[in-house]
């Protein structure tokens, strides 16, 4: 089972003012030095290192400056697929990949198979590189089926993907599956009606196969052992590419924002939690575990892990030297500093209205009860300490009972004059532990 993922990271987003030579976004992968690559319709690619981006154009020797995505083979080789057939980059110059039925053609899809060959897929177009030549498959399918796939301009290759018995798939106008020696092309009858635009196929959990159509709101199909399953989820708009990430998890690019597979049901990321737009073409899953979203807006940065450091403030006011922290059964956060008790309930930080009793007092421990009842570890000054220069504190922890305070515990300040209440936490049996800080 793959994990849950964390939906409490932070977002941030990439644009022309970060560096990016444009703002629609493609397609993204990274090269064998780590380094992120982004597709760019109409902007060639570019190359980010985690504090600048370089552009790369057809200046630079890129086949064509809109690009519709890219891949990284296993001999390290970074490929472009473009509106002007495909190339790639040895990591100091680019190559194009010159034959009959490549060169010129505008090829959407990359892939490379459990061989090593890499195969193209585009309008009219499709084929495999074995490492010394292209091997141009279209006079194979129309044998069969009398003209190419996805013919006219409207129509193109979105996706390419390998079953688990090794079955190439492409998303043309219709779905297609290639066995190494034929092609089977799925059609009306069996469910798949020709598309104006092509079916959107990819690989997701466990080698599944997912078909889709880009026009379609409900139309989604899962491929496993010979059988298509429907699977009804609302896509969002439209859907636009099928992906498979490093741990496995299966997402759904749509014109509604983006799916992504949470066991056995269906999560979204929309602009409401932080996508750059909702139109996502693309998401790469990084080696820190990060995840990046191509979208018409720019880039979307989603880390689950990364810790946001602040300075809250309320009303004007700061945490002074905040002591304690909890998050109640809610999932509300709640601070406690030398000026009192703040609340932080998602959105914003606000200082609680004094608890009848806790006026004045510095909070230092904040705990919860399976009751939902809090207690609260605090101190009060008391007469000064001329030698210490310091004021003489009494410790207590209370409960809070319908907003009056029961006191569980003092100490008082002749015993230690300058300690204070580290740590409350509750048992099962309604038992209270607590540590005291010696200072």
């Amino acid at each position: 089972m793959i994990k849950p993922l964390d939906r409490t990271g932070t977002w941030r987003t990439y644009t022309v003012d970060n560096g990016l030579p444009g703002m629609d976004i493609r397609h993204i992968t990274d090269d064998s030095a780590g380094y992120l690559w982004f597709a760019l319709r109409d902007n060639g690619a570019a190359r980010y290192d985690g504090e600048e981006f370089l552009s790369f154009t057809t200046q630079d020797g890129l086949c064509s400056n809109w690009v519709h995505s890219m891949h990284k083979d296993r001999q390290d080789r970074l490929w472009f697929a473009t509106r002007n057939g495909v190339c790639w980059y040895d990591g100091t110059s680019f190559h194009d990949l010159e034959a009959d039925g490549i060169s010129g053609r505008s090829v959407q899809s990359l892939y490379e198979d459990d061989r090593g060959r890499i195969w193209c897929g585009g309008i009219g177009t499709l084929g495999y590189y074995d490492g010394s030549e292209f091997h141009d498959l279209i006079p194979l399918y129309v044998q069969r089926y009398k003209q190419p796939p996805s013919p006219e301009w409207s129509n193109e290759c979105r996706g390419i993907t390998q079953d688990r018995e090794g079955h190439l798939w492409f998303g043309f106008d219709h779905p297609v599956r290639f066995d190494h020696e034929s092609f089977r092309r799925y059609d009306k009858e069996e469910g798949f009606p020709r598309a104006e635009i092509g079916y959107v196929v990819g690989r997701g959990h466990g080698g599944k196969v997912w078909i889709g159509l880009p026009r379609s709101q409900d139309s989604l199909y899962c491929y496993d052992d010979t059988t298509f399953r429907s699977v009804q989820v609302d896509v969002g708009g439209g859907l636009l590419k099928i992906q498979c990430d490093r741990d496995g998890r299966g997402w759904f690019c749509t014109k509604g924002g983006v799916l992504y597979q949470d066991g056995d049901a269906f999560r979204r990321f929309t602009p409401a939690d932080g996508l750059p737009r909702p139109e996502v073409r693309a998401v790469f899953h990084d080696k820190e575990q990060r995840f990046w979203f191509a979208t018409r807006g720019g880039v979307g940065l989603y880390d689950a892990h990364r810790i946001s450091v602040f300075v809250p403030a309320a009303g004007g006011r700061v945490i002074n030297n905040c002591l304690a922290v909890c998050e109640d059964l809610d999932g509300n956060l709640w601070f406690g500093g030398l000026n009192g008790l703040f609340r932080y309930n998602g959105r914003e930080l606000e200082k609680e209205k004094p608890i009848a009793g806790l006026e004045k007092k510095s909070i230092s421990a904040i705990a919860q009860d399976q009751e939902g009842r809090f207690l609260f570890g605090y101190w009060q000054s008391g007469p000064s300490d001329e030698r210490a220069g310091r004021k003489l504190c009494r410790l207590t922890i209370a409960y809070d009972l319908d907003g009056q305070l029961q006191t569980i515990f003092v100490q008082d300040e002749k015993e230690d004059p300058l300690s204070r209440i580290g740590a409350v936490i509750t048992g099962r049996n309604r038992e209270v532990f607590f540590h005291v800080l010696r200072l």
